[in-house]
Parts: structure tokens; sequence; C-alpha cells
């Protein structure tokens, strides 16, 4: 995500090497003056070769110390090549991370059925696709829980059960009174529409009636399961770099990219399948992803069962201590809470 600079020299090192260089330069020059003076009358020839010894060491000096810090330059820059190479893994495996999580969604999809009444009854059965499939799924977990909360009361035990009904299209409840209850719900009409212009055959007013019928308790764990791994092992390869590597602004931006892909409904489901404690391990005392790394920051109270347990649990996220992104002044933990959403 950050592209790192080419390697150049220091100003420090800059200067450094030519104050060495007219140290050395000084020394040898001074050298020669005092040797002129001391060996007057010396054969030039004598005298040549003694200054190209003086010179000879100076200069020597001077590279070696030009070799050392070439070597720590090339150092420096295989480090840099090592780096950028090392990102350019990380971003690939993402990325195809990225590609598979879109397939994973565009690969779920559920069957509906409308049925048209007015002048006749007509059906027409279709697939709902992609991120859609979501709503219905938030939906069918508010019907299961709806049905179990008043014969369960505990309102933990309910959302459990709900969303093991959901996920698993079984119960293990064997109480008869559930087990009807839980039955009676198993086609429900989702959706009532009606249409604006009424069929007006041979001066009758005729309206049209569409409802959308949706057999609940299916059970969706063979579409939703590997959703759910690849999701969370997404997210956990992003978040578990190391950070002298990958730093925590740059975890955020990644993972930005991937909540950007995810409907509202998406973590609406993500954070039922947290709080269901299916997947504990989303936010829990090893991994912060809802909080640190804000999975579910499109989350709205609105989005969420109307339910006063279900929406504390939610408002509970906001009071404990998750990290942010240093000078962000917006940086909250759901977006809904900069108009208090």
């Amino acid at each position: 995500m950050t592209k790192k600079k080419p390697f150049k020299l220091k100003k420090k090192e800059r200067v450094f090497l030519a104050y060495t260089f007219f140290i050395c330069a000084l020394i040898s020059f001074a050298s020669i003056l005092i040797l002129k003076q001391v060996y007057k009358g010396t054969p030039a020839q004598d005298l040549a070769t003694v200054i190209g010894g003086i010179l000879g060491t100076s200069l020597s000096f001077f590279g070696s110390i030009l070799v050392y810090k070439a070597l720590r330059s090339q150092i420096k820059a295989n480090k840099i090549i090592s780096d950028q190479f090392k990102i350019q893994q990380f971003e690939s495996k993402y990325y195809e991370m990225l590609r598979l999580h879109k397939e994973n969604v565009n690969n779920l999809q559920i069957e509906l059925t409308d049925i048209e009444y007015g002048g006749g009854i007509s059906k027409r059965t279709y697939e709902l696709k992609g991120t859609d499939v979501f709503v219905l799924f938030c939906l069918e977990i508010e019907e299961i829980f709806k049905t179990i909360l008043p014969l369960r009361i505990d309102v933990a035990y309910s959302f459990m059960a709900a969303y093991a009904i959901f996920f698993n299209g079984n119960y293990a409840d064997n109480e008869e009174e559930y087990i009807k209850a839980i039955q009676n719900i198993r086609t429900r009409r989702l959706l009532n529409k009606k249409f604006i212009e009424p069929f007006q055959p041979e001066g009758n007013v005729i309206y049209f009636d569409t409802v959308t019928n949706y057999e609940l308790l299916q059970g969706h764990s063979e579409k939703l399961s590997q959703y759910f791994r690849h999701l969370f092992l997404t997210v956990k390869f992003v978040a578990n770099q190391d950070e002298n590597f990958i730093n925590y602004d740059e975890k955020r931006e990644y993972l930005r990219m991937l909540r950007a892909q995810m409907s509202n409904y998406e973590q609406v489901l993500l954070f039922y399948n947290w709080f269901s404690g299916f997947g504990k391990e989303w936010e829990n005392d090893n991994n912060n992803f809802f909080t640190d790394y804000r999975m579910i920051h499109n989350v709205f109270r609105a989005f969420l069962i109307q339910n006063s347990y279900v929406q504390t649990k939610y408002e509970n996220l906001k009071t404990t201590d998750y990290r942010k992104i240093k000078n962000k002044f917006d940086d909250d933990l759901f977006e809904s809470e900069r108009w208090n959403g």
C-alpha cells in the first residue's frame, strides 16, 4: 500500500564524506609542505616517493571509508528491494482473497416465488443472488427469534437458538409447543406490494397484489460455512501481519477495501454470527476485528432486530477500548456515530 522511496544518501552522510575528503586532502597537503621544508636538498625523486606514499595512504583511508559506505548503502538497498518483494507477495495473496470473497458472495442464491392475485392467480419463481440474499437472511433470523422469544424468555438463549435454526435448519428443543411454533413459520410472506395503477377490465377495478413466499428453516450452513471461513481468514491474514512490515494504518486501509465490498446487511449478518456465539472469534480477547479493524463499521441500529438485548450488545462495543488511526478526527467505531444513528 505504501510506496517505498528509492534509496538516497542522507544529508548527514553526504556532509560526512565531504568533510572526510577535505580533511584527508588538507593533511596530505600539509604533510607535503612540511616534508619540503624538512628535507631540503633531498633529490626530487626521493621526495616524490615519500609524498606519493603520504598521498596514497590518505587516499586509501578515504577509499576505505567510501567502500564501507557503499557496502552499507548496498545492504540498505537490498533490504528495500526485499521489503518491496514481500509487499508484492502479500498484496498478490490478499487481492486473490478479495476476489474469492466476491466470488463466494456472488455464488449465494435463494429461490423465491411471487404470487400475483387479481383477475386470477399467477406464479413466478426466480432467484435472489449475491448481496441481496443477506437482507433475507437477516429477516429470517429476526422471524425465528421473535417466534422463540415468547416461549423461552431468556433472550441470549433465544437468539442463539434462532441463529442455530437459521444456520442448520433443525433444532434440538423437544417441547411440543416450541416445535409447533417453529413449524408454523416454515412459509412466510415476506413482501407485499400493491400496484399503483389498477387493471380495469370492462369498467371493473381489480387491484393486483403480489406477495413473495419464502420457505424458512431450510438451513444455510452449506451456503455460508465457506463464506464465513474465508472471510475470517482474509481479515486474520491482514490483521496478524507484523506491524514493522505493515503498520496499523495500512492494515486498516487494506481491510477498508474488503469492507467496501460488503453490503450493510452483510455486516449485520456478520454481527449476528458473532452475537450468537457461532463466530465468537471475530471479537474476543485475542482478536479485535470488529473494534480495532472496523469490520462492521456500516451497521446501524435501525438495521438490527428491535430488541433491547440485541441493541445493548451493539452499543456495548462502543464502550470498549479500541485502536484508532493517529491524527484522524472521525475514526469512530460505527459510521452512524457521526450523526448519532
